[in-house]
């Protein structure tokens, strides 16, 4: 890395040696690609025909429709990697890009059939459920006036006082009774988008026990109140608490409070790459929210998303959203009060084996100089991501019940160990100096943007030779490094030994700055002016 700050007209770099070959700016490893393999037919496709429209950015995708899935299946079952360590099939995502990267048209492609299902469930019982509200008014109403009465009898004696004083709590006790007997049904509401922790749990305690929070644009979630000062960690602790399927028990009650008691809730949002690091500034790390979710930082295919005309047909996706109805429309595992309790689906011998392997595999690179050293917490929940995984794709296709094959804990783990390495590509890239990372976004410009661009007069900006001027740079490169100090530090990093991606030539009075050739046209290097 080059540290010292100097204007690149001041470096001199003459000797080219005929082109040698480019080494990587820094050792943070591209993207492997989504592995889109370990879903079922159904959600491949659908995926596919997704990515293929909407033109975003594969794992974008399919995070999307692995969280609606597990939406779908969370409450169904529980997933056993062992006799004691058993927890929901809930899962986390959490997708960094810059707005625009279309997650609304992705998530209302996965969602539609829920959304759906969602409404017309709503539709049959509000009736019902109005209904039932105005008789828990009126009940509440008696047993007020019951109980004012009975306060007003306290002051007075006498026979016929106290006579009066049974038959009101004899009414009240039928009152109570009657109150506990009419429990209502709570109306599906499956999606939170904007909303405060306080909100959250309350409406989770008393309604629907399954739901998520869907969410285009993360800081609204996590940026509203939920982040301010000692709110962020109040919202993550719930958030884990939630993830882990534990009871949420408030010390604090206030009027209405709830306690949130057999929920299953998962969370897919998209957040942009400066926020994510204000999350892990207010605690996202250490309190191990970010360790839970299934992390994701794709590449952005803005630029290349060209009109595509609709197509008529989305078969995959159509069967993705049928599948979801036929699974919502089986009945809820639920207590008399409404609480979850599901039951619980086992690893078979093999896929027990494959989970342990992966399991041992993973904590061997947590330690020092192990390939996951940098993200401890991540890998500590890997594991466990794949069984939930796994839990939820085979839910997915063949229905709840039955132990789950090494067909689909291999999936899962897959899924998993993707998710994990680019936590690892994540983190990593975070903790690189600017100019480091200025370099990546100038070797990017330069190779894939600056040879397409042209002049107002319509010469070519990058000639033949593949060499443009510093100046042009500042005109025309990435808006971040059109500032002479940032372009300089990292037109000078591309030049170091061991990077070779430009050098610094002068042709007469021109200062230029030349890509190697090995970057262009394929590698296969061209002719240079030495």
């Amino acid at each position: 890395m080059v540290t010292e700050e100097k204007s690149i007209l001041d470096v001199t770099n003459s000797g080219w040696f005929g082109a040698p070959k480019p080494g990587l700016i820094s050792t943070v490893p591209n993207s492997e690609p989504y592995p889109i393999d370990a879903f079922h037919e159904i959600v491949r496709d659908a995926v596919s025909e997704v990515h293929e429209y909407v033109k975003a950015p594969i794992p974008m995708v399919a995070c999307s429709a692995l969280t609606q899935m597990a939406l779908v299946t969370q409450s169904l079952a529980d997933v056993a990697r062992d006799t004691r360590l058993i927890s929901p099939c809930s899962l986390y995502s959490i997708v960094t890009a810059q707005s625009g990267e279309r997650k609304t048209a992705v998530d209302g492609s996965f969602s539609h059939g829920i959304r759906q299902w969602e409404s017309e469930q709503r539709e049959e019982q509000l009736l019902y459920y109005r209904r039932g509200r105005a008789m828990q008014a009126t009940l509440n109403e008696r047993k007020q006036a019951c109980i004012k009465k009975i306060g007003a009898l306290e002051a007075k004696s006498g026979q016929q006082s106290e006579m009066e004083r049974k038959e009101l709590e004899s009414r009240l006790m039928e009152l109570e009774d009657q109150a506990t007997q009419l429990f209502i049904d709570p109306i599906p509401h499956l999606y939170y988008e904007d909303t405060t922790t306080e909100g959250l749990i309350k409406s989770l305690g008393s309604g629907y026990p399954t739901a998520m929070i869907n969410s285009s644009e993360g800081g609204v979630i996590l940026g509203g109140h939920s982040m301010k000062d000692e709110n962020a960690l109040q919202f993550l602790a719930v958030a884990n608490k939630l993830w882990d399927g534990d009871p949420i028990k408030q010390t604090r009650k206030q009027a209405g409070a709830i306690d949130v008691i057999g929920r299953r809730f998962s969370l897919s949002i998209q957040i942009q790459p400066d926020f994510f690091e204000k999350i892990t500034e207010k605690g996202g790390r250490g309190s191990g929210f970010l360790a839970r979710a299934l992390l994701a930082s794709p590449d952005s295919l803005m630029g290349t998303r060209f009109y595509t005309i609709p197509p008529t047909h989305m078969l995959g996706l159509d069967r993705f959203n049928l599948r979801a109805r036929e699974l919502l429309s089986l009945p809820l595992p639920v207590n008399d009060q409404y609480e979850l309790q599901p039951p619980t689906m086992k690893l078979s011998k093999a896929a027990h084996r494959a989970w342990v392997d992966y399991y041992n595999s993973v904590e061997k690179e947590l330690g020092v100089y192990g390939d996951y050293e940098l993200v401890k917490d991540v890998g500590s929940k890997s594991a466990e991501n794949a069984a939930r995984i796994a839990c939820v794709i085979q839910i997915w296709a063949e229905g709840p019940g039955g132990e789950i094959t090494i067909d689909h804990m291999t999936s899962g783990i897959a899924v998993a160990a993707w998710h994990l390495a680019e936590a690892s590509r994540i983190f990593f890239d975070s903790n690189k100096p600017q100019e480091i990372s200025d370099a990546e976004q100038m070797s990017h410009w330069l190779i894939s943007h600056a040879t397409t661009l042209t002049r107002k007069d319509g010469t070519p900006l990058m000639d033949e030779q593949g060499r443009v001027s510093p100046a042009e740079i500042l005109r025309f490169g990435p808006h971040q490094l059109r500032n002479q100090q940032r372009r300089d530090l990292a037109l000078i990093e591309l030049m170091a030994d061991g990077i070779n991606h430009i050098r610094y030539i002068k042709e007469g009075k021109r200062k230029l700055i030349q890509v190697n050739p090995w970057l262009l046209n394929n590698g296969i290097p061209k002719n240079s002016n030495s």
